[in-house]
């Protein structure tokens, strides 16, 4: 008690210098010259409406606990508050601080408007990264309009950033990054391996034993998705290392080569192909029998684009990105980059997404 005071979860400094604080505050009539009787009452009502209205000052000075939804990194009025402002900044060459924490984004190849959904249309889910990537991807932009970086590296770096192997890039597209406000978004969701399971089960009603939950959450813990990838498919380290399992021909885990196999023709990046129809083709693989750990991965890869470079964290992962630090390339936790969320997949247009045309990227080094 001597050493702080709590207003409603704001902590104010020790009692002597709220006592300097209020030492020059006029005292009120109600609290001049109290009786010999009530001196302890009435002084202790004093101090009361003292430390009431330090309380008060502080609450209009910095408002209540949760009243700001982004983390400021510089000045409060460079905040990006809406999808529009930030691709005005964006395009624009103008600073930006902080990025509200309800902005999410998304890439894909095409121009703007090429692509009506979040993701293809064939997925029922769609992955997009948080707004701590909008900041990161505004800052290159800014280091292109300083010519430090030119446009088709600041497009590679933001495929690399979400997980893209370099080896997929087009470099004769443009690209597009579309940012919207999530916040609101009941759907959306960390991608975890037992939030995926979760939402496999509530979905299309597709059961995983609690051995096979844990066996793909808990498998290996070491620090590199790939290794893990790797270990439980029994796929290539290297084939891993591009977000690959090709070719399956070299992979040795028959459990898990089998279900690819089934399920690679059912990838709802193919034409007319859906998520439903390859979560249909796996039930009708297992034929009633549990799925374990090895063809839940498969599944996984193929009906819903869980890479083998995805930790099941919810931190996006790529052996290929460049690390900052000079000699960390072979510490995989520098190659850990931003967050990453998934959402049902939806017209980019109902969720009032802007977006922003992006450069070619370069051709694969």
């Amino acid at each position: 008690m001597k050493d702080l005071f709590i207003c409603s979860g704001i902590v104010i400094p020790s009692l002597g210098a709220v006592a300097a604080w209020t030492a020059d505050v006029s005292t009120p009539p109600a609290c001049s010259k109290p009786s010999k009787s009530s001196w302890r009452d009435r002084g202790m009502a004093c101090w009361r409406m003292a430390l009431g209205a330090l309380c008060a000052t502080i609450f209009a000075a910095v408002g209540p606990p949760g009243a700001h939804t982004q983390t400021t990194t510089g000045d409060p009025s460079l905040c990006v508050q809406t999808a529009q402002e930030y691709v005005r900044r964006f395009n624009s060459c103008l600073p930006v601080s902080c990025v509200n924490s309800n902005l999410y984004g998304s890439i894909y190849p095409g121009a703007p408007g090429t692509q009506p959904n979040v993701y293809p249309e064939g997925f029922n889910w769609a992955w997009v990264s948080g707004h701590e990537n909008l900041q990161t991807y505004h800052d290159w932009k800014m280091q292109v309009c300083q010519s430090k970086l030119t446009a088709a590296q600041l497009t590679r770096n933001i495929l690399m950033y979400v997980g893209f192997p370099e080896s997929s890039f087009d470099p004769k597209s443009d690209y597009t990054l579309a940012v919207m406000d999530l916040g609101h978004e009941a759907s959306l969701f960390v991608p975890t391996w037992e939030a995926w399971f979760q939402a496999f089960q509530a979905r299309y009603g597709l059961q995983f034993s609690l051995s096979t939950q844990k066996d793909l959450t808990l498998y290996d813990r070491g620090a590199d998705p790939t290794e893990k990838f790797a270990n439980i498919s029994g796929c290539s380290a290297s084939a891993a290392r591009q977000c690959s399992d090709q070719p399956l021909s070299a992979c040795r885990n028959v459990s898990y080569v089998n279900a690819a196999t089934r399920l690679k023709d059912y990838s709802p990046y193919l034409p007319t192909k859906t998520t439903d129809q390859c979560v249909d083709a796996f039930k009708n693989y297992l034929g009633g029998r549990p799925a374990d750990a090895a063809q839940a991965r498969a599944m996984l890869l193929y009906c819903e684009d869980v890479s083998p470079c995805n930790s099941g964290v919810g931190i996006g992962f790529n052996p290929a990105w460049t690390p900052v630090a000079p000699g960390a390339d072979g510490n995989p936790m520098t190659h850990y980059t931003g967050r990453e969320f998934v959402l049902r997949n939806q017209s980019l247009v109902g969720l009032g997404a802007e977006q922003i045309r992006l450069s070619p990227p370069p051709p694969a080094r």
